[in-house]
């Protein structure tokens, strides 16, 4: 979402494809993702919307890639699809009453002008935190600004990757372990290895190496993730370590990678899948914890 001083380039939710700027075109599909679809084939999905309207406009002006500007019933998924020259900018709002009493006004609010302010605002409040949080001191010839502007976007894809997952990791018993029986009535899912079983279900707040490759949770990562996190919010980290600490069984053992649910299954290989409690990460999480304990301490010592 992008600040501009034109608040007629701005869109809500139900008009959204009547307010494309002059410069530029606008069009969407509203669909409805079904049972085994998953986000990650949202680039397949639309992929497939573009071609199928192509064909249905003909091709007797050209190709054309646009999406059909039409809804699903009960769409659960929006896609838009922004075409204009650069440089160019646009304000993407979503109103879940957008005929409703006072939505020009939210509208307004939520976009243009209004939007640049904000955003200008929180833009202020992050960099003086940062300043004070994590002052640099630069020797030699290193040109102090640049490597502030490079430690703010560090700090801030770390942030921008946090997420919130819910599963159950697939664990490979050891050998000679009991094989896995089924629930009564329910048949055992053909070349399935008896020894495969799920974790327990769980929740799992943590940051990740990257959102768009790897969307999931590390057990090695998270202790360096946390060094950082807990400097800029501790409660923020203790939340992290807490949820963390939760997948430990009664052996010591956390699974190393934290594939929880479907989507995060969809995006990982099967022979990658499965964790085994013979293989274990350095326990980085204790550099995380042993940086909360000095800081409680150091606050006792201050407040005796």
């Amino acid at each position: 979402q992008t600040g501009t001083d034109d608040p007629g380039s701005s869109s809500s939710g139900s008009s959204s494809t009547s307010k494309a700027a002059a410069s530029g075109r606008l069009h969407s599909l509203g669909m409805r993702l079904q049972d085994g679809q998953q986000l990650v084939q949202l680039k397949q999905l639309v992929l497939q919307a573009l071609v199928q309207n192509a064909q249905r406009l003909g091709f007797e002006n050209g190709l054309k890639l646009w999406l059909p500007d039409i809804a699903q019933p009960r769409p659960n998924l929006a896609a838009f699809q922004v075409t204009a020259a650069v440089p160019s900018s646009f304000d993407l709002v979503f109103l879940t009453q957008p005929d409703g009493e006072g939505a020009q006004q939210r509208l307004q609010a939520l976009s243009g002008a209004s939007l640049t302010r904000l955003a200008s605002d929180r833009e202020s409040l992050f960099d003086e935190r940062f300043a004070t949080t994590f002052p640099i001191s630069t020797p030699g010839s290193i040109n102090a600004a640049s490597l502030q502007e490079v430690s703010k976007a560090a700090l801030s894809n770390l942030l921008g990757s946090m997420g919130y997952f819910v599963g159950a990791s697939k664990v490979k018993l050891p050998p000679g372990s009991k094989p896995y029986t089924p629930p009564r009535g329910r048949a055992v899912t053909p070349g399935q290895d008896p020894l495969v079983v799920d974790y327990w279900r769980e929740a799992l707040f943590t940051a990740t190496p990257s959102r768009s490759f790897f969307p999931r949770g590390f057990l090695w990562d998270e202790g360096f993730h946390q060094l950082l996190l807990q400097r800029w919010d501790a409660q923020l980290s203790r939340d992290v370590i807490g949820h963390w600490l939760d997948l430990m069984n009664s052996q010591g053992w956390i699974p190393r990678e934290q594939i929880l649910g479907k989507e995060a299954r969809a995006r990982v290989p099967a022979e990658f899948m499965v964790q085994h409690p013979s293989h274990a990460n350095p326990p980085s999480l204790y550099l995380p914890l042993l940086a909360h304990a000095l800081s409680a301490a150091g606050a006792a010592a201050d407040h005796p």
